[in-house]
Order: structure tokens, then sequence, then C-alpha cells
């Protein structure tokens, strides 16, 4: 686990007036990252934790990918695929998360498909700022993303999952931990696995493909 921040309370978090849009780096694709000591960015937006995480799904990598992610955070399914298979919970937390990923990115794990590459794709979709019950507490802020994905999981066999269903993301303010200088981090409290009803039948949505590794 990266060890980049120092905690705090949240007390000692400075109030956040305004938010950054523009997310660098998510609007194209990448199959084979650049061989460097550090590949991450520093949470100080919502952008480069969108850029973390799926810098951290291309490299397999779980400590960032969970880095990512609210010790509260919650991934809710699509609908859809409740409706299939009504034993899917409706939503699931970050165990869950560390359980299905730990599988999904070992190759040798013996459970669902051997996931031998990924490619994602992330396409800056509508964005809003909600400042929460009580303006002066940063605490309870939130951001939200909806962003277009394309996600492609390489599976032994030859076969290929494809995910294109639009995802939404919230983040808010890091409670527990700070920059090493003192900077406002983000991190992503809940992530909804948007209903489309165009999908292609052929395709998966990003909830059924992590349930293969439940």
């Amino acid at each position: 686990m990266r060890t980049t921040a120092h905690r705090l309370t949240a007390a000692a978090l400075p109030v956040l007036l305004t938010t950054a849009f523009g997310l660098s780096g998510c609007s194209s694709s990448c199959t084979c990252p650049d061989e460097v000591d550090d590949p991450y960015k520093l949470r100080t937006s919502p952008e480069n934790v969108l850029y973390n995480l799926k810098t951290a799904y291309i490299y397999m990598n779980l400590d960032e990918y969970l880095y990512c992610l609210a010790e509260e955070f919650e991934f809710h399914l699509n609908p859809d695929d409740i409706a299939i298979d009504p034993e899917l919970p409706v939503s699931w937390g970050k165990q869950d998360e560390e359980d299905i990923h730990e599988i999904m990115f070992d190759p040798d794990s013996g459970i669902g498909p051997t996931v031998e590459g990924i490619t994602l794709t992330l396409t800056d979709g509508q964005r809003y700022y909600d400042q929460g019950p009580d303006p002066l507490d940063p605490m309870d802020d939130r951001w939200h993303y909806w962003e277009g994905v394309d996600l492609r999981v390489s599976v032994a066999g030859d076969l290929t999952l494809h995910a294109t269903a639009e995802q939404e993301f919230i983040f808010r303010i890091d409670p527990l931990e700070v920059g090493r200088e003192g900077e406002t981090l983000y991190e992503v409290i809940e992530w909804w696995d948007i209903r489309d009803p165009d999908r292609p039948t052929e395709d998966s949505s990003r909830g059924s493909i992590k349930s293969l590794y439940r």
C-alpha cells in the first residue's frame, strides 16, 4: 500500500470551496503502460483518483486499486444483472472488492476465467458538485462524475469480456489522510453501474464481470 499521506483528524482538513474538472489521461485507453517506478498520481482531485483507478486496473495492481476506495465504499450493481441472477446483492463493500479483485488479478487463482490482460477507456460525461447539508462542512461534500466506459478483459480461450455501460463515481474528501504537504485527498465513496437499455446483448456489465470472481 502506498504511504504518501499522513493521517489527520477531519477537523484538520481545510474547507474546500472549489472543484476541478477535466479528466487528464482518462479519455484514451492504455493496453501497455510505460514501465516507470510510480505511474500513479497523488489523489488531490477526483480526476487523479479516476486516473489511478484506471491505471491500477490495467496493471492489475490490487493495492493501488483499493487505495482509490473509501473504507465505507459501496458498489451498486446494475438492476438488470440482479433481475437475471436474484442471488446477486444490490450492492457490496470494499472488502468484497478486495476479495473479487484479489482473485481476478491472480492468473493462478483457479476461480473464474483466467485474466490475461485488461484495457480500459474512460470518457468524460456529466458532472456536478453537491455541497451537502452543511455548506460550511467540507466532509459532507460530494462530487458526482459520470464516465463513459469501454472495458475489455481478455481471458483464456481467446475470449474478451466487454463492458460499455456508463458508470457513476461519487467522490468525497478523504477524512483520514492528507498528502505529505498537507494536500486534500479524495476517494470514491460510491460507484454505480448504470443500467443501459441499449446495451448490446453480447456485452457484459461491470458488475457482471466482477461477479465472475465472487
